[in-house]
C-alpha cells in the first residue's frame, strides 16, 4: 500500500510545463509544502519537486524524499528553468523557511531561555522579587530573547523562588493545548463515514 501511495504520489507531482513536454521551461520546483512522506513515515517540510523523468540528473534529487529542504533546491538545482524561477523568487522577496534552520534556533533560544533562568536564580540569593524580575528580564534581553507573558515570568520567579508548581501548571496546559490540536489534525485525516 505504502509503495502504491508512494508511486501516484511521483506520477501527480509533475509541473505544468514537464506535463506539457516543455521540459526546458521547468523549475524543477513544483511547490513548497509539508507531508507525510509514506515512504519514510514522515513529515517533510521543504520544495517539493517535478518528479518528471528529464530531472533525473539533477544534483537535488533524492529517490526517497518527496521535499528537499529550499534552500538546497535554490543553491543546486541545475534544471534549465531554475535560475528564472530563482529570479522571480528574488523580485518577489520570497524566502522559505528551511526547517533545519527553524529547529535549531528553536533549540538555541530555549538552551538560552535556560542559562537565562539558572544565571538568575544563582544570582537571587537575598533579593526581593521585584530585583529578582528586573535581573530575569535584564537576562533574557541580553540574550537578545523575547520577553514571555507576565503569566510565564511570574511562573519562572516563583521557580527561581522554589516554588515549581505554577511552571509545572503552565507545561501542562500548554501539552493539553498541544494535545487538542493535534486531534483536530487526526480529524482532519479521518475519513467521513456516510
Amino acid at each position: 500500500m505504502r509503495d502504491e501511495m508512494w508511486e501516484q504520489l511521483r506520477r501527480d507531482c509533475q509541473t505544468t510545463a514537464c506535463r506539457g513536454a516543455r521540459h526546458l521551461e521547468c523549475a524543477h520546483f513544483y511547490t513548497f509544502g509539508l507531508g507525510l512522506n509514506p515512504r519514510r513515515l514522515r513529515i517533510e517540510q521543504g520544495a517539493s519537486l517535478c518528479t518528471c523523468a528529464c530531472h533525473e540528473s539533477c544534483p537535488v534529487v533524492d529517490e526517497t524524499r518527496l521535499a528537499v529542504p529550499f534552500r538546497d533546491w535554490r543553491d543546486r538545482c541545475t534544471c534549465a528553468g531554475a535560475d528564472a524561477a530563482r529570479r522571480r523568487f528574488d523580485d518577489a522577496g520570497i524566502e522559505f523557511p528551511d526547517m533545519r534552520e527553524q529547529i535549531e534556533d528553536r533549540r538555541r533560544r530555549s538552551s538560552a531561555r535556560r542559562d537565562a533562568l539558572q544565571a538568575v536564580r544563582a544570582a537571587s540569593g537575598g533579593r526581593t522579587r521585584a530585583e529578582i524580575r528586573q535581573l530575569y528580564v535584564d537576562e533574557m534581553r541580553s540574550r537578545g530573547l523575547d520577553l514571555p507573558a507576565d503569566e510565564v515570568i511570574d511562573a519562572h520567579l516563583d521557580f527561581i523562588g522554589g516554588n515549581p508548581v505554577p511552571a509545572m501548571r503552565l507545561a501542562g496546559q500548554s501539552m493539553t493545548q498541544a494535545a487538542r490540536a493535534l486531534a483536530e489534525i487526526a480529524r482532519m485525516f479521518r475519513p467521513k463515514s456516510g
